[in-house]
Order: C-alpha cells, then structure tokens, then sequence
C-alpha cells in the first residue's frame, strides 16, 4: 500500500491551517505535497528514530 500523500496525510493541526487558506484546491495539494517531503508523517518519522536506534554508534 502507497503511504498517504496530500492534505490527508497532514497532521490535523497543520491540515486545519492550509485548508483555511486562501488557495485554490490544486494550490493547497501542492502545498501539503511540498510540506511532507520537508516532514514525512509523525508515524515515519517515529519509523527512522527506531531504526536509528538500533544502528551500533561508530
């Protein structure tokens, strides 16, 4: 399964805030699209730190 990508994807707080701008739909898609590949989804991100964790430091 594709991980969700677009305003969905976004955490709600951040998805409130877009969807209240003054965008049209195509303007705003862009925008969340643009915003993922700066911050991957919380639930990536908790994904990368686990497997960092258990990386031997060297």
């Amino acid at each position: 399964m594709r991980p969700s990508s677009g305003i969905p994807a976004l955490p709600a707080d951040l998805r409130q805030q877009l969807l209240a701008m003054p965008l049209t739909a195509g303007e705003k898609s862009e925008v969340a699209r643009a915003l993922l590949k700066l911050a991957p989804p919380r639930e990536n991100m908790r994904k990368l730190s686990q497997h960092q964790e258990k990386r031997p430091a060297g």
